[in-house]
């Protein structure tokens, strides 16, 4: 085990060592190289990966900005590499290389490499800066010169694909178009070494060196003078001769034909592990001997390249510069191949598609060629489903909106409109609602081509199961929108009949759809109302809980609450209860009504407990006989004996009640009015909560203070009781009673006022 882990330390320690030395060595490197150099002061250089130009003579290094960390790549040419040349060679280098660089730094285009900084130059180097780069066509062919070694892992088993190798290819033609037709300019030594590929693949024109301008007015045909070559000048000192065009050898003229000669050898260069078509050993002689050969292409050996691409390559070799096709023929071309990229991406895995191809693809769309942009929206659906959300929303859905909305073709137009409605599968339905519809409504022209197109993208969205257009998105935004484009004058009747089909379809689904979710709401808003109305009938029709009818009372309570209280309490009424006959009834139904089962028990008990009855009370059910021994004395008050029952005073002491069922001023007419006590009036009291005692409750608990036991609670004469006092049967010594406790008995109007 410790063997082990040994081992790992030492291969961990080395990796580590190994690392921390190509990291100092390259900033050596770095620091040797750019001494002095002012590029060294806006931008870092992290690592050397590629070389290009004449000669492969630049080093490419890898760096970022120093001041916004963006990331760039360095072109440093170091002096020493011609220390040994003829002093005059080694000025006309030097003016070379900087002429290219200043026809570079001015050139604005998509297919030319693009310069963040301007040539700077120091004693030992000349340095600029770019976009960032990946290697130059050299490299990736395998011409490593001026490299570091090893080679960087990036392109050891970097491998072309036959879809970005003829993207490639359309971009530096793409590249010379605009070099021949919008600057007029020769490029003049177009080979691998001085075409770059980006980070993102996109292949740029580069090597400026050894370029030709137009020597004639704006009004008149352009002119190229013809430079010789020169045999006896360093090879790097001149344009590439194993890619350099017969008139050279042959005619000694220049135009643009001789930018297209090179580009076929490219191709076969490409197709052959980067061999070109002749190895003229950098002899002038052999060159001239090989350009006669070309006389008769049909001897070429070109069996390498595709077969698609072979007769155009034969074209481009001829050594006639006035058959070979120029810069936009030749686009044609590699569109016609391009066509078929539907079959090439079939045999690509999806992660080289995704990682290679689509990067190509969004790129084409930016093009200023209305060939490529139609060819590219033609292969887009195709791939459709390879591409990521996320690159779906920020990268190539943006692309072709832009490309619609900018375009000066109806075609490309259109083709934009008919990219969008077949990849709408792949889209989310959020996308399609807030990206894809408003983009259809800024649409500029209303040509019936386009017109039928945006109808088109409608109609896929709205049968598409996953899409589906909800019905107020249809009837605020869609429908209003194509209700102007039905009206159109340039509408055929054919084309006028399908948009108010379409219009129908999507009025016919927004009243389905909202008359359904009517009859769902009115539907739920019935019920609502059923449920409410049933239950108030539940409630009116449900009757109040009553008390299971009490036990009848036994002899056995009566007589000793008729011996316990002497029958002149009862009988002697006080002039002011005799003057009011009315009040009696009240008093009873408000304490019948307020009294239950376990208040009549605890009057029992209390009862019990303080006078000693031993046979009065056997159970709790004989209190309730009681109360409706009370009640039926209540409906039959007149000459009969009224009965004496206990109540619970508010301080737990029971107090005997009497008078109350035989006061002889109440009219016989009450009886008729006098009703069963209505017991649901229990159900209201909380179970934790006691009832406050009615205004008779507290007049009998007064008196029955004052009468029966006055000596058990002194001085706890209820308030309430005493002002009620004269209302009650009082005797004598009642009213004695209530004097003693020092409470001043109310008079007649005190009484009434009370009451009001």
């Amino acid at each position: 085990m410790e063997l082990m882990l040994s081992k790992l330390r030492s291969s961990v320690s080395s990796a580590a060592t190994s690392a921390v030395s190509n990291a100092v060595q390259i900033a050596s490197q770095v620091s040797n190289y750019l001494p002095g150099n002012p590029v060294t002061r806006e931008f870092e250089a992290t690592a050397h990966i590629a070389s290009a130009g004449p000669g492969l003579l630049w080093k490419v290094y890898k760096g970022y900005k120093k001041s916004t960390k963006q990331d760039a790549a360095i072109f440093v040419f170091e002096k020493r590499l011609i220390e040994k040349w003829d002093k005059q060679e080694r000025e006309i280098m030097l003016d070379k290389l900087r002429k290219g660089v200043s026809q570079l730094t001015r050139l604005r285009h998509p297919q030319v490499l693009t310069v963040q900084h301007p040539l700077e130059e120091s004693r030992e180097t000349i340095a600029f800066a770019t976009e960032p780069v990946f290697a130059s066509l050299a490299n990736v062919l395998g011409h490593t010169e001026n490299m570091p070694v090893p080679s960087p892992p990036t392109l050891k088993d970097y491998k072309l694909y036959d879809v970005e190798i003829k993207y490639g290819l359309l971009q530096v033609n793409e590249g010379l178009a605009f070099l021949h037709n919008s600057v007029k300019i020769v490029h003049c030594n177009i080979c691998p070494e001085n075409i770059v590929l980006n980070h993102q693949g996109a292949w740029k024109l580069f090597g400026f060196d050894f370029c030709v301008a137009n020597q004639t007015p704006a009004d008149q045909p352009p002119f190229w003078p013809f430079e010789e070559y020169d045999p006896k000048r360093h090879p790097n000192c001149q344009p590439h001769l194993d890619y350099l065009a017969p008139e050279y050898a042959l005619t000694h003229t220049l135009d643009t034909a001789a930018d297209l000669f090179p580009l076929g050898v490219i191709i076969h260069a490409i197709f052959n592990e980067g061999r070109p078509l002749f190895h003229n050993n950098k002899d002038f002689g052999t060159f001239k001997r090989n350009c006669c050969e070309l006389k008769n292409t049909n001897t070429l050996n070109l069996l390498s390249i595709p077969d698609g691409l072979r007769d155009q390559v034969r074209l481009l070799l001829h050594a006639t510069p006035q058959l070979r096709p120029d810069a936009l023929q030749f686009s044609k071309i590699m569109l016609q191949l391009m066509q078929k990229m539907e079959l090439l991406l079939g045999k690509t895995p999806a992660e080289d598609v995704r990682s290679d191809v689509l990067p190509l693809l969004y790129r084409a769309l930016e093009c200023d060629t209305q060939q490529i942009q139609e060819l590219c929206l033609s292969v887009i659906p195709s791939c459709a489903q390879l591409v990521e959300n996320h690159a779906m929303k920020n990268a190539l859905l943006p692309k072709i909106k832009k490309l619609c909305l900018g375009t000066g073709y109806l075609s490309v137009r259109v083709n934009c409109l008919v990219c969008v409605g077949k990849i709408l599968e792949h889209l989310d339905r959020w996308l399609v609602m807030d990206d894809v519809f408003p983009f259809l409504e800024q649409i500029p022209s209303r040509e019936s081509p386009v017109v039928m197109a945006i109808v088109g993208v409608f109609k896929v969205a709205l049968n598409h199961k996953k899409l589906g257009i909800t019905k107020e998105i249809l009837a605020t935004r869609v429908l209003p929108f194509l209700f102007p484009l039905s009206i159109e004058n340039s509408l055929t009747p054919t084309q006028h009949l399908a948009i108010m089909t379409l219009i129908k379809d999507m009025a016919e689904k927004v009243e389905t759809e909202h008359r359904t979710k009517l009859e769902q709401l009115n539907s739920i808003k019935d019920e609502q109302k059923m449920v409410k109305q049933q239950g108030l009938q539940d409630a009116v029709q449900k009757p109040p809980p009553l008390l299971p009818s009490p036990p009848a009372p036994s002899s056995s309570i009566k007589k000793p609450l008729e011996n316990q209280v002497p029958r002149s309490h009862i009988s002697a009424l006080s002039p002011t209860s005799q003057a009011s006959p009315n009040l009696a009834p009240s008093l009873i139904n408000s304490n019948l009504n307020t009294m239950n089962s376990q208040t009549t028990q605890t009057l029992m008990t209390s009862r019990n407990s303080q006078q000693g009855v031993s046979s009065a009370v056997g159970n709790s059910s004989s209190g309730l006989g009681i109360m409706n021994d009370i009640n039926k004395s209540s409906m039959n008050y007149i000459g009969r004996p009224s009965n004496v029952s206990m109540l619970p005073t508010s301080g737990g002491v029971s107090q005997s009640v009497s008078g109350m069922m035989s006061w002889p001023s109440q009219a016989p007419a009450q009886n008729a009015r006098m009703q069963t006590p209505n017991y649901s009036a229990f159900n209201n009291l909380l179970p934790t909560q006691s009832k406050p005692l009615s205004l008779s409750q507290m007049t009998y608990n007064t008196t029955m203070n004052t009468t029966v036991n006055s000596s058990i609670v002194p001085n706890s004469t209820n308030s309430f009781g005493s002002m009620m006092s004269p209302m009650q049967p009082l005797t004598n010594t009642l009213f004695s009673a209530a004097t003693n406790t020092g409470v001043k008995p109310l008079s007649t109007s005190d009484i009434n006022d009370l009451l009001s």
